[in-house]
């Protein structure tokens, strides 16, 4: 996991890092586009995480991971094209966007999930509380607390 969210945020920060770069010394993009692109990216990856929740029912959250990299490659085998008409620009921004961020989101989910197996349930947690709780009192009556908050804290 570790590794799948370190390389998911590798893409995903080269992307919007070197995205102005190749638009200004690869394509000599105009100003404008140079500022629109990253919005693009910025956008689409909002918008996969919409789509994310419809994906991950119908496919799963492995074959989601596998859909991210497939889109991840793609977007990069599109950009080392020599020239593109400037609406294959906003379609490679939309590839990026989508691939980094639905690849960072899947990653994190998976360590979710790791952690949500890990932990321990609230009723246990309570029950080792009420434990404490008890042996605490038993101390303080020992040293003489008074009666009094033992039968406060003893009652339910």
């Amino acid at each position: 996991v570790m590794l799948l969210y370190a390389s998911s945020r590798l893409v995903a920060n080269l992307a919007n890092i070197y995205m102005p770069i190749f638009l200004q010394e690869s394509v000599h993009a105009k100003e404008t586009m140079i500022a629109l692109i990253p919005l693009v990216m910025s956008l689409s990856g909002v918008g996969s995480s919409f789509i994310l929740k419809a994906m991950r029912k119908v496919i799963g959250k492995k074959a989601s991971v596998m859909v991210g990299i497939v889109v991840g490659l793609l977007a990069a085998t599109l950009s080392a094209l020599p020239w593109m008409p400037e609406w294959a620009l906003y379609c490679l921004a939309i590839l990026w966007g989508f691939s980094g961020s639905l690849l960072v989101i899947l990653s994190l989910a998976f360590g979710a999930d790791i952690i949500g197996i890990r932990t321990v349930s609230l009723h246990i947690l309570k029950e080792r509380e009420k434990n404490l709780l008890l042996c605490d009192i038993t101390l303080w009556v020992g040293f003489g607390i008074p009666s009094k908050v033992k039968r406060v804290v003893s009652d339910p």
